[in-house]
């Protein structure tokens, strides 16, 4: 499973992170996309809201990116804020 969470840094104060875990908590959520499966917290999921995660390739930068409506963000759109 791919855990997303959200934890305090960054320049706005609160930052999307993605680890690997082999069983979800009993409270997590659980929900699979194009055979990937993701599990989240409530607490971090009530903060990802209508975020988006996808996966991006391309010659300059490869991997999830975090894409949210939240009009708090950096300019680097790493962090947020709420």
């Amino acid at each position: 499973y791919i855990r997303v969470y959200v934890q305090g840094g960054g320049c706005k104060g609160l930052i999307f992170s993605l680890d690997i875990t082999e069983q979800p908590d009993v409270d997590d959520i659980v929900f699979e996309s194009n055979g990937v499966k993701f599990v989240v917290d409530a607490h971090s999921n009530e903060m990802l809201g209508e975020t988006i995660i996808d996966y991006q390739s391309s010659l300059s930068e490869s991997g999830f990116k975090f894409i949210n409506d939240s009009k708090r963000s950096c300019g680097c759109g790493k962090s947020f804020a709420i």
